[in-house]
C-alpha cells in the first residue's frame, strides 16, 4: 500500500549573494492526492537567518526569516485556499534611489557606512482561494495584513532623498491589502513544467484610512510564462515577461516587487538574476527572463528518486520612476538591463527542486560590492 503521505524535514542551508548564507530548518508534510491533484493539502514551516559581512567587514545576521503555510486543495481539483503568516527582516534592504537610471554608488554625499541600504521588517498575514472556473482558467481573491517598519540609516541615499515627494510610507505603518486574479493555466505541472503557458492578469489595492494612514494605491499586474519542450524528456525553452504598474501613494516596498504572485521584479534571486535586489525601484517595472533547461539523467538513493539538469539563461528589466516622464530619474532611450547566467538543478521526489545559480549583469547594474548574483535555493524562480 503506497503510504498517502509524504514528509521531509531538513536544514535549511541556502545561498543568495543578496541576503548571504541562509541557515534554517524547514519542514513540509504532504497529503498526496489522486494523479490530476498533486497534493491534497501541504503544511510547511520555517525558521531561519541569513549570515554575511557586514560594513565593517565583521558578520552579522542581516535577514530573518520565518514563516508557516497551509495550501489545501479539493480532490476533485477546482478549489485551492493558501494561509500563511510569516516575519521578515533585511537590516541590508537596497535603495540606490529611484529610477532607471540610479547609481550603483547611491546618493552622492551619503555618508552612512551603509549607503545604499536600510533595514525593512514586515510582519504579514495572507490568504487567498482560488477556484477552478474552466479546466484552465482560475480566478483567485485574498487579503493581505502586513505593518511594514522602515528604519532609515542617517546618511544613507533613502536619507538624503525622503523629501522626493515619490517616496512614501517611509514610517512604520499597517496596511490592508486585497488582490484578486485570472489566469489561464495549461501547464502539464507545476514544479518542472515541460509545456504550456500560465498567464496572469491581476489587480491590488489597499484603502490607507482603513489602517490609519494615508497610503490608499492601486496596482496592475500582467504575468505571463511559456514552456515548450524541444527535445522530448531532455529539452525545455522557458520564457517569462511580466510587467507591474502602481498609482496612487504607493509605499516604497511596492516600488520594487508586484503581483498576485509577489516577485522582487528588478534584481533578486526571482526577477532579474544577477541584479541585487533594491537596485532598481519605480512605480512601474518590467522583467523579462530566458531559459533553456536540460534535463541530465535520473537516479535513485535512499528510496527517493532524483533527477539532475541544467539551466542556461537571459534576463533583462526596466523600471519608471512614476507615469509622467522623469529624465532626471529614468534617463532616456530604451534602458533596458540585461543579465547573463547557468546553473544546475536536483529534483527530488514530487515537490522538491533545488536550484543553483550563478547570474552576471554589465555595470552599472551590478555593483562593486555584488559583482555577481550566486544564488541557492529551492525552485525555479518561474
Amino acid at each position: 500500500m503506497v503510504d498517502p503521505y509524504e514528509w521531509k524535514v531538513f536544514p535549511v542551508v541556502a545561498y543568495n549573494s543578496d541576503i548571504g548564507l541562509e541557515l534554517g530548518a524547514f519542514g513540509v508534510v504532504n497529503r498526496l492526492g489522486p494523479p490530476n491533484v498533486p497534493y491534497h493539502w501541504s503544511l510547511s514551516a520555517q525558521a531561519a537567518a541569513s549570515v554575511k559581512g557586514g560594513p565593517n567587514g565583521k558578520p552579522e545576521l542581516p535577514v530573518h526569516d520565518d514563516n508557516v503555510n497551509l495550501d489545501w486543495r479539493s480532490l476533485d481539483g477546482r478549489w485551492r485556499v493558501r494561509a500563511g503568516a510569516w516575519f521578515w527582516q533585511a537590516a541590508n534592504a537596497g535603495f540606490y534611489g529611484l529610477g532607471n537610471q540610479s547609481p550603483g554608488t547611491g546618493a552622492v554625499g551619503a555618508t552612512s557606512e551603509r549607503p545604499t541600504q536600510y533595514t525593512r521588517s514586515e510582519l504579514v498575514g495572507q490568504g487567498a482561494v482560488a477556484y477552478q472556473v474552466l479546466p484552465t482558467v482560475r480566478v483567485k481573491a485574498g487579503l493581505e495584513v502586513e505593518r511594514i517598519a522602515p528604519v532609515i540609516y542617517a546618511g544613507s541615499t533613502l536619507d538624503l532623498e525622503r523629501s522626493e515627494p515619490l517616496l512614501l510610507g517611509l514610517n512604520t505603518h499597517v496596511s490592508a491589502l486585497g488582490f484578486a486574479s485570472i489566469e489561464l493555466d495549461t501547464r502539464d505541472q507545476e514544479l518542472d513544467p515541460t509545456h504550456g503557458v500560465w498567464l496572469e492578469a491581476s489587480v491590488r489595492g489597499s484603502p490607507g484610512p482603513v489602517t490609519g494612514n494615508t497610503l490608499t494605491f492601486g496596482a496592475v499586474t500582467g504575468h505571463a510564462r511559456v514552456y515548450q519542450e524541444l527535445w522530448p524528456g531532455r529539452l525545455v525553452l522557458a520564457a517569462r515577461a511580466m510587467v507591474d504598474a502602481a498609482f496612487g501613494n504607493v509605499p516604497l516596498h511596492e516600488l520594487a516587487r508586484g503581483g498576485f504572485t509577489e516577485v522582487w521584479m528588478m534584481g533578486g534571486s526571482d526577477g532579474v538574476q544577477g541584479i541585487p535586489e533594491g537596485r532598481y525601484q519605480g512605480r512601474i517595472r518590467l522583467a523579462m527572463n530566458l531559459e533553456l533547461r536540460a534535463r541530465l539523467f535520473q537516479f535513485g538513493a535512499f528510496g527517493q528518486k532524483f533527477g539532475v539538469g541544467l539551466v542556461g539563461f537571459a534576463d533583462a528589466g526596466r523600471v519608471w520612476a512614476d507615469w509622467s516622464p522623469r529624465p532626471d530619474l529614468d534617463g532616456t532611450g530604451v534602458g533596458l538591463h540585461p543579465s547573463f547566467g547557468g546553473g544546475l538543478r536536483l529534483r527530488w521526489g514530487e515537490t522538491v527542486l533545488v536550484r543553483f545559480d550563478v547570474a552576471y549583469a554589465p555595470r552599472p547594474a551590478s555593483t562593486a560590492d555584488e559583482p555577481l548574483g550566486i544564488y541557492f535555493d529551492l525552485g525555479h524562480i518561474f
